[in-house]
């Protein structure tokens, strides 16, 4: 069998016939982050425990947030800006692979529903 093909337009193949990614925009930052929830949370915890329903609780808020007027708590100094990019960066591909997965979730949707379709008029053929 011949792997799906992904191209920045979407993917083709047997399984996907044309199916284009619907359009993707990056969404601008606003929200401000939530240090004490981020402080609170034990991040090596949730790794060792896979605990991803903590993960989804902090995706929108980490996602999502401005970084770029943050100061160090300590000493009042802005952010490292290398270590901002790297968060930045961070950001950009998790709102990507939100996006992804929405895609992914409703093709999924789809080709379940022509599945049904087609097994109900094999049933009636």
């Amino acid at each position: 069998m011949q792997s799906p093909a992904a191209t920045a337009e979407g993917f083709s193949g047997p399984l996907f016939e044309t199916y284009t990614l619907p359009t993707f925009k990056f969404q601008p930052r606003r929200e401000s982050i939530d240090w004490r929830r981020i402080n609170a949370l034990d991040v090596d915890r949730v790794a060792q425990e896979l605990d991803v329903a903590t993960l989804q609780e902090n995706i929108a808020g980490v996602t999502f947030c401005n970084l770029n007027q943050e100061v160090c708590s300590r000493c009042g100094q802005p952010v490292d800006p290398v270590l901002l990019k790297v968060l930045r960066l961070a950001q950009l591909i998790i709102e990507y692979l939100l996006h992804c997965q929405d895609c992914l979730s409703a093709r999924v949707a789809q080709l379940e529903a022509r599945l049904q379709a087609s097994l109900g008029q094999q049933q009636r053929g």
